[in-house]
């Protein structure tokens, strides 16, 4: 698998948003794990059940929502191998992070800071997100651990 995260589609050239477990079978095997949940909607309702297929050997964890009839529609990953626009981001410092983002024309980049009540063991993390691409760049103590990322 070419490790290329391609913003609005998925990754590389043969996974796409969209695809079904079947088709995400048949390019990168059987998941390392599968977990299930139920994600709130904005509105605090339930929205419906997420089923998460984590590849451990790849850094990757992907996202299918009931409610897009078990498609994937979110595309996570932590390997710092991956490269969106040529550039690396895991492991690269927030300043670092944010000049590639400017270089690669994601111009829409706002900044969070997660509340350290919401955090385990006390770990300072920070989101660099776009809404207008559909992109989450976190931070763990200051050093890009992941990126997240959906269908346009």
């Amino acid at each position: 698998m070419k490790k290329t995260i391609e913003l609005g589609l998925g990754i590389g050239e043969n996974l796409r948003f969209g695809a079904r477990f079947e088709d995400v079978k048949k390019i990168l095997g059987e998941p390392d794990e599968i977990e299930n949940s139920q994600v709130p909607s904005a509105d605090g309702e339930e929205s419906g059940d997420t089923v998460a297929w984590i590849y451990d050997r790849l850094g990757v964890t992907l996202y299918f929502d009931e409610e897009d009839e078990w498609t994937l529609g979110t595309i996570e990953i932590d390997d710092d191998e991956f490269e969106l626009c040529g550039e690396k981001l895991v492991g690269k410092k927030i300043d670092e992070a944010k000049t590639i983002l400017q270089k690669i024309k994601i111009d829409d980049i706002s900044e969070e800071e997660i509340e350290p009540q919401e955090c385990e063991d006390d770990v300072s993390l920070r989101l660099l997100f776009s809404q207008e691409k559909h992109l989450n760049v976190w931070f763990e103590d200051g050093i890009c651990c992941e990126i997240q990322w959906s269908a346009i």
